[in-house]
């Protein structure tokens, strides 16, 4: 999966429920991330923000450390 595909369906995720307050939309997102997208996703995304992030939303960077790593 190419970057912009994380990126952009990070930042949907994080669209949809950033109206839900700062707090509640950091648990939803990372709810959301944890029960729908697979490891490798998952991988991807936290890989990418480790290298820097650029383009991802606050409010997602805000919920990753609730994301869980894959092994």
């Amino acid at each position: 999966m190419q970057n912009d595909d994380i990126i952009r369906m990070a930042n949907q995720i994080g669209a949809f429920f950033k109206a839900y307050g700062p707090e509640q939309a950091k648990k939803d997102i990372a709810t959301h991330i944890n029960g729908y997208w697979e490891p490798p996703m998952r991988k991807a995304l936290l890989a990418y923000v480790d290298g820097g992030g650029k383009g991802i939303d606050d409010v997602v960077l805000s919920a990753l450390p609730l994301v869980k790593k894959p092994t």
